[in-house]
């Protein structure tokens, strides 16, 4: 049996998905998800790379702000 997951959690990869949404450039090299994540990311939220990944892939389409 699977846990709930938390709204917290959810609420955050929202907020990741809007930040990366809003500087990341796919064919700029130095405006990748890398970059995004060490100069915006990291300021606002101190998480991982690996942990910033798994939060982009998340289905957030019923969070509410």
């Amino acid at each position: 049996m699977s846990t709930p997951m938390r709204i917290n959690t959810l609420r955050k990869a929202k907020i990741l998905q809007e930040i990366v949404e809003e500087w990341y450039e796919p064919r700029r090299q130095d405006r990748n998800k890398k970059w995004v994540w060490e100069h915006k990311v990291i300021p606002y939220i101190p998480i991982s790379y690996d942990r910033f990944i798994r939060l982009l892939k998340m289905d957030t389409t019923f969070v509410s702000n």
